[in-house]
């Protein structure tokens, strides 16, 4: 549903995710944008190719390293990511229509304590 819902403006997933880090995260390396999305380095130079074209970020030479590539979104890339954040707001809530309030709190709280475990897995037994 999300890729279709994105796909109906004209993007993708990895769209949404890299304007999503720079938006949090500020300007970054692509190496450091490749690790913080998880998306392979070879795979992100077509995606920020794509945001490029778009005006949605910008590529500088980093100060401290000329070989290297700061990424930084730019105030188009800022009114992207609103808008990619309101379908995918969309596609949220035709997901859990069919529950009550009560029931998706603690769809929510479920989902919480999911991520919590990968993100603090326990020590060996």
């Amino acid at each position: 549903m999300a890729g279709d819902a994105l796909g109906e403006v004209g993007a993708r997933k990895d769209h949404f995710v890299v304007l999503a880090a720079l938006g949090e995260f500020g300007p970054a390396s692509q190496a450091a944008l490749s690790g913080r999305t998880r998306i392979c380095k070879s795979d992100l130079v077509a995606v920020l190719n794509d945001l490029a074209d778009g005006g949605w970020v910008r590529r500088a030479p980093d100060p401290a390293d000329k070989r290297r590539n700061v990424i930084t979104i730019t105030d188009s890339g800022e009114r992207r990511l609103a808008e990619l954040d309101r379908v995918l707001d969309g596609v949220n809530e035709r997901i859990v229509a069919a529950l009550g309030h009560d029931e998706r709190t603690q769809l929510f709280a479920l989902f919480a304590r999911i991520n919590a475990h990968f993100d603090n897995p326990p020590g060996p037994a």
